[in-house]
């Protein structure tokens, strides 16, 4: 039973499409493990606990990405993802790379269901999210708003007018992207 992919393991395998990894394991991704799999459509993360550095960067296809047990994504993890449009991160996230989702040009959900904030990694935040879509949209768990408003400085918008509870769920807020799409003040 695979429990980890080591560097590079398949990085610019530019034909793979579809990789299934085990559900019954907890297993890591090391550094750009599928870096430039420009075909990679689907991958099932739901038992991935550490995403390496550049793990998925440039993997243009990649459209939804469930992560429930990650717990760290690393540095430029899925920059330039340009075709993915909805993230969901479980409980256990506590840290977001550098750059993470810097370029994924597309990205307009992402969920986060932790309560506590994850750390953003790098000395300019503001990359961690950058060049994505102006309608990007981030759930958190309405419980610890003010907990991501203080961990998230000035990204999470300081007044209510910047509050919308989305989709009929009350446990989720959203923090609506209040820029334009480039570098979100966080």
């Amino acid at each position: 039973m695979m429990t980890s992919a080591n560097m590079s393991a398949f990085r610019k395998c530019t034909s793979l499409q579809t990789v299934t990894l085990p559900t019954q394991h907890n297993y890591t991704l090391g550094f750009a493990a599928f870096e430039g799999c420009t075909a990679l459509r689907i991958i099932n993360l739901q038992e991935a606990t550490s995403l390496g550095d550049n793990c998925f960067e440039g993997c243009i296809k990649l459209q939804t990405i469930d992560l429930k047990r990650a717990i760290t994504l690393g540095d430029y993890c899925f920059q330039s993802c340009t075709a993915l449009t909805t993230v969901i991160l479980g409980e256990s996230i506590a840290t977001l790379g550098d750059c993470a989702f810097y370029e994924c040009s597309e990205l307009k959900s992402v969920t986060i269901n932790a309560i506590t904030p994850p750390t953003v990694e790098g000395t300019d935040k503001n990359y961690c999210f950058g060049k994505c879509s102006a309608a990007l949209k981030i759930y958190v768990p309405s419980s610890a708003f003010d907990a991501y408003r203080t961990a998230w400085g000035g990204y999470v918008p300081g007044d209510s007018s910047g509050i919308k509870w989305g989709n009929g769920d009350v446990n989720k807020v959203i923090l609506v992207n209040p820029g334009l799409g480039a570098m979100l003040p966080m």
